[in-house]
């Protein structure tokens, strides 16, 4: 026997003899949970045992309301009997009267109906010292309780009375050891005095007895990247720890870590606690990864803190821990082990440093060489031709590591038909062959092993109809497999698509010419020529799209406005939406209505003074309704100006050669009665062909000729209209 095991067997016995020889365990563990030096020894030495209290909050049953009863035998782990050993009621409260349970949801009155005795018999191992608890509260004002604990069927020794008000619970504790030959120990819980009277009073929750807190990790690791499958160099793991309390009593300052596994590289933010999401950083939340060490923390229980680790309950209380990693290539080949550790404290003797027993976590990683596949074609894309276009497409597989890949690996090359039959097989270098294309794929064989970083190169040529249109695509897949595990499945296979396009833009479309009338132009043009054939025009008008056509080579523009200036540009597009450029430009001067009259007016219209022979041409200051206000037409000359003339008579506006003066003569076709008709915004002038520059201008009653001035209001003119 070690001499620590001889001190440890003198001081139980001196435990149980003080113990047993008193009525009271108080001496040696006060109402504060501290406890004396042998307590501990004692304790130590019977650490995660198996006695522990049944229902120990009374949780069981649940009642549907906030009060109800038990009969004898009705409540999990509990009896109640009365002075005479007959059985009687539980009384169970769930905050009623707005008293709340010490713990969890529910507690106990001690006498129901009349003055009893509620207890609970446990199996116990002569020698053990066996650590309780309990919460005790007064009902009406200050109530007093008795605990006894003894032998089945005998009266316990007390272990105090415990006195208090209503205002709020209040643990106790202390220890107990099991005498000689004792198998079965009862605690019994008994009213002394109450406030309310004999039954109204004393209560009770949170009870335990044993052995102390027992916590336990259940670890396991599951395959986040391939579910159920093997594990493989850069796969995903997720490591779950199930902690448990099993013993008698809550622990005090629960903390778990787990030192990640050498090479494995840490999940940043994986780390949860019961499904909550925890930060790596640490003094944030109640857990966080420590990278120098490697490390995941988590302070796990109820009242944990950024710095401490809280309390988990007893009877089965649990609390999860899960975190995630992720295997490197060097691993393969390897076994990898993760024990984490789970240290805690009895809650009733704060100090005892205790730790959870915890399995290893164990999984090989496999051996394996990471194939990816690459595919390209050239010409990446064919121009739709006359002709067949030859594509050749190149597969290379490269082991990307980290061991070899093995012989006898294959490659499985799917190959487009493209309309043009042939059974070539792809050609490739040495340490591969590969068969005769049969169903639309050739099966390469690996012949040599890949080393980390070799590669192997596959070519194939096929030939694109000429009768393919344009949007058709053909599309080769390569797929290859080795002997040994992939790591890494998702580039086992690649494909590269070929499509027919169409880049060529169509010709460019002739000039646009226009028949012109007073409202619209019908503007034509030459069409383009495209090998794929035209889809249609669109029309510029001033430089800006006007109108989307189909295959059409001319538009009715219509409802222009007179003595207004149009441009107008043609471009064509193809079938595969190819443009062409912009035709040469059309200018189209709209003239005005020759069959119409119209006024001339600055506000004052002009007047010819007179109809018939020759006269001036004058200003009113009204525009009426006569004839020589209203009837002035416009006759255009070959020469791009205008005739203006008046009445049945034609009298025409003229200006002599070598004067200013402008008057009303019959026409004789001199340029002196031809006049440039000029658009300035909305409204017009008139510019003399005989006098250039000089334009007409309306001041007052006179009307004569002056130099052109557009920011001029008396030479621009609206013309309205009859």
């Amino acid at each position: 026997m070690t001499l620590r095991n001889r001190i440890i067997a003198v001081i139980s016995a001196i435990v149980f003899f003080v113990l047993v020889g008193t009525t009271t365990a108080t001496a040696l563990w006060s109402t504060t949970a501290s406890v004396g030096a042998s307590v501990k020894a004692a304790n130590l030495a019977a650490s995660c045992g198996s006695t522990a209290m049944l229902n120990a909050s009374f949780e069981d049953p649940v009642l549907a309301g906030t009060l109800g009863y038990a009969n004898d035998g009705e409540m999990t782990g509990w009896r109640a009997k009365d002075a005479a050993g007959n059985p009687v009621r539980i009384e169970i409260w769930r905050g009623y009267d707005g008293v709340p349970a010490g713990t969890g949801d529910q507690h106990v009155e001690l006498n129901a109906d009349v003055p009893g005795t509620l207890f609970q018999t446990l199996d116990t191992v002569p020698g053990q010292t066996l650590q309780w608890s309990l919460m005790h509260r007064g009902r009406s004002g200050t109530d007093t309780m008795q605990l006894l604990i003894g032998a089945e069927n005998v009266a316990g020794v007390s272990q105090g009375d415990f006195s208090d008000d209503n205002t709020a619970w209040r643990r106790y504790s202390g220890a107990y050891v099991v005498p000689a030959g004792q198998t079965r120990t009862t605690l019994a819980f008994k009213a002394v005095s109450a406030a309310g009277g004999a039954s109204i009073g004393n209560f009770l929750d949170d009870v335990s007895f044993g052995s102390g807190p027992c916590l336990a990790s259940a670890n396991t690791v599951a395959n986040i990247t391939n579910p159920g499958g093997i594990y493989r160099p850069g796969d995903t793991v997720e490591y779950t720890s199930v902690v448990t309390n099993t013993g008698s009593s809550f622990s005090q300052g629960t903390l778990y870590e787990a030192v990640v596994p050498a090479g494995l590289t840490y999940t940043a933010g994986s780390i949860t606690i019961n499904g909550a999401t925890r930060t790596d950083a640490l003094a944030d939340d109640t857990a966080n990864y420590v990278s120098a060490g490697t490390k995941v923390v988590a302070r796990l229980g109820t009242g944990a803190t950024t710095t401490a680790g809280g309390t988990i309950a007893q009877n089965t209380q649990t609390v999860t821990v899960k975190f995630r990693a992720v295997i490197p290539a060097a691993s393969a080949g390897t076994t990898i082990n993760l024990t984490p550790s789970v240290t805690y404290a009895n809650g009733l003797a704060s100090g005892w440093a205790l730790t959870a027993t915890s399995n290893t976590v164990t999984y090989p990683v496999a051996i394996g060489a990471d194939l990816a596949v690459t595919v390209a074609a050239t010409p990446a894309n064919v121009q739709k031709a006359t002709t067949n276009t030859t594509v050749t497409w190149t597969v290379t597989v490269t082991n990307n590591g980290p061991l070899s890949s093995g012989a006898n690996g294959t490659v499985t090359i799917a190959i487009p038909n493209t309309g043009v039959a042939s059974t070539a097989v792809p050609t490739t270098a040495a340490g591969a062959t590969c068969a005769a294309i049969s169903g639309g794929q050739s099966v390469c064989t690996i012949t040599a092993a890949m080393a980390a970083g070799a590669t192997r190169t596959f070519t194939i040529t096929r030939s694109v109809a000429a009768a393919s249109a344009v949007g058709a695509t053909f599309t080769l897949t390569a797929t290859a497999g080795s002997s040994v595990t992939d790591p890494v499945a998702g580039n086992n296979s690649a494909n590269s698509v070929v499509s027919v396009v169409d880049t060529i833009v169509p010709t460019t479309p002739g000039t646009p010419t226009a028949t012109k009338t007073a409202t619209s132009a019908v503007v034509s043009w030459t069409g383009s020529t495209d090998a794929n054939g035209i889809a249609g025009y669109d029309l510029y008008r001033n430089g800006v799209l006007y109108q989307s056509l189909g295959t059409v080579t001319s538009y009715n523009d219509t409802g222009l406005t007179a003595w207004t200036t149009y441009t107008y540009q043609v471009r064509a597009r193809d079938l595969a939406a190819n443009v062409s450029a912009l035709s040469g430009t059309l200018t189209v001067i709209v003239p005005i209505d020759t069959t119409n009259s119209y006024q001339i007016s600055d506000s004052r219209c002009l007047v010819a003074s007179n109809t018939s022979g020759n006269g001036t041409l004058t200003a009113s200051f009204t525009c009426g309704a006569s004839a020589n206000q209203r009837d002035w037409t416009f006759q255009p000359t070959n020469g791009g100006f205008t005739y203006i003339t008046t009445g049945p008579n034609s009298r025409s506006w003229t200006v002599a050669a070598t004067g200013t003066a402008i008057t009303v003569t019959p026409a004789v076709g001199s340029n002196s009665q031809e006049w440039k008709v000029i658009v300035v915004g909305a409204t017009y002038q008139f510019e003399s062909r005989a006098r250039p520059g000089l334009c007409v201008d309306q001041n007052g009653g006179t009307v004569s000729l002056l130099a052109c001035n557009t920011a001029d209001a008396s030479q621009t003119f609206d013309v309205i209209a009859r």
